[in-house]
């Protein structure tokens, strides 16, 4: 299982910047500018935890989206990983679904066959 950092969505959800995020906690810029660029949970202390979670106005669990390994993705460029993460969701999802349909004009296609329909039959 892959832990999943949602950081840097939730500061963009809450018009956060680095600069902004590290006046609000009072923890140092370089590691406030260090997590918004992880994808995967760094290591925290208590402290700097209960931190953002006041600033985010957030439980600890929403800092976190557990994740199987093989679902874990690169980012690119500006996309957060969790929006990759969602986008390879919908794309299964949607690929699923296409079988599905496919599956059910199958079946209708093959009903009408069987009920004589000159019009689904092509005859």
């Amino acid at each position: 299982m892959a832990i999943l950092w949602n950081l840097p969505r939730l500061a963009r959800d809450r018009s956060f910047n680095a600069t902004s995020l590290a006046e609000v906690t009072g923890l140092p810029l370089t590691l406030v500018e260090g997590w918004l660029q992880q994808r995967l949970m760094p290591p925290l202390t208590a402290h700097e935890l209960d931190r953002l979670c006041q600033a985010l106005n957030c439980q600890p669990g929403d800092l976190l989206v557990a994740e199987a390994p093989e679902t874990v993705l690169a980012c690119e460029g500006e996309q957060t990983c969790l929006d990759s993460l969602l986008d390879a969701k919908l794309h299964i999802f949607h690929e699923e679904m296409n079988g599905h349909l496919t599956r059910m004009q199958i079946q209708v296609s093959d009903e009408a066959i069987a009920d004589g329909d000159p019009i689904s039959s092509g005859t």
